[in-house]
């Protein structure tokens, strides 16, 4: 959801010494974990969610107790495409007044779909995408012919509206910088709005490898220009976030949020609502639970002694372990 400069301003003077907002902005709904691809990068098994989708009546529960917040993501562990109920749970989120995003690796969406959902009412999308190219046997990414006709399909569909707005999303590993500007390259030229890469989380998969710390800001520093070169706004984050004179700001106050990086960025204003209404700190924790939305409010839940509890330095590193993916500097 796009802030004001004001609004952006005042939300990076209150992380900067963590002051927590006395309601959550953001919830992110786990509506399946199911998914048509088994990407190296994903945490779904390892984490050990269930494989299964939300109850539609459950799920309509959930958004009747979330007056206060202000964008709600549709997305668990899998595919919300694959969800039978996706486009009521569009619907339904959208009367209640929210902002409505989701991500999706786009092998799915055909034009059909695609137009069911631009009709429901869908603010942003992000689609996954790690390489542009069919990748040989064994490599990282999937198959992408299909997800990249129906992604540019999808843009020119929804060309001349301001809404969806469309984000490429992708994942840093080592020594596959030039497949990431390639990337931002093919989204500018299909005229996504965004591309924002993410760094990996080295906890669950050895296989993967990534830059270090001073790899990754060079990294971050060529990602700017080739944004700059294709016209596309770049986003790494905890690196870069925002835009304009914001962005700016951010990346001279970045290691200094959170109290100095003692807090993990994602606590701020956010939660995750797992697939029986159990809300949690993060989609990294869908096992570890606040509080339940079927016993009690949202407000209640975020305010709650176990919350803030979590959001205790020491507390947090033993529940969250080695993850840095929203740290400024590694781990």
């Amino acid at each position: 959801m796009r802030k004001s400069l004001f609004q952006t301003s005042i939300e990076g003077l209150r992380r900067l010494f963590f002051l927590i907002p006395p309601n959550p902005e953001i919830a992110q709904i786990e509506i399946t974990n199911r998914c048509n691809f088994n990407c190296l990068m994903c945490q779904r098994i390892p984490l050990k969610v269930p494989l299964k989708d939300m109850d539609f009546g459950l799920y309509r529960q959930i958004v009747d107790k979330l007056e206060v917040i202000e964008e709600i993501i549709l997305t668990g562990w899998g595919e919300p495409l694959i969800h039978p109920h996706l486009l009521e749970m569009i619907r339904y989120a959208k009367q209640k007044g929210q902002w409505i995003s989701l991500t999706s690796n786009g092998s799915l969406l055909t034009k059909g779909f695609a137009q069911k959902i631009i009709q429901a009412g869908l603010d942003s999308i992000s689609f996954s995408i790690d390489d542009i190219k069919a990748p040989k046997s064994g490599a990282l990414a999937h198959p992408v012919t299909t997800q990249l006709n129906n992604i540019e399909n999808f843009v020119k569909m929804i060309k001349g509206k301001s809404l969806p707005e469309v984000v490429i999303q992708t994942t840093l590993h080592k020594g596959q910088e030039k497949k990431i500007f390639e990337v931002v390259a093919w989204a500018a030229k299909i005229g996504a709005d965004m591309v924002n890469v993410n760094r990996l989380d080295m906890r669950f998969n050895t296989r993967l490898k990534r830059p270090n710390f001073e790899e990754e800001k060079e990294f971050v520093k060529k990602l700017d220009e080739v944004g700059k070169k294709y016209d596309i706004q770049t986003e790494f984050r905890p690196h870069v976030a925002f835009s304009g004179i914001s962005r700016q700001v951010y990346r001279i106050l970045a290691p200094f949020m959170a109290l100095g990086g003692r807090h993990c960025l994602r606590v701020y204003n956010y939660v995750y609502i797992n697939l029986v209404g159990e809300v949690t700190p993060c989609c990294a924790l869908p096992l570890w639970s606040a509080g339940n939305l079927l016993q009690e409010d949202l407000q209640t839940i975020w305010q709650s002694e176990k919350f803030q509890q979590f959001r205790q330095h020491d507390f947090q590193r033993k529940i969250c372990g080695k993850c840095d993916v929203l740290e400024v500097k590694q781990k």
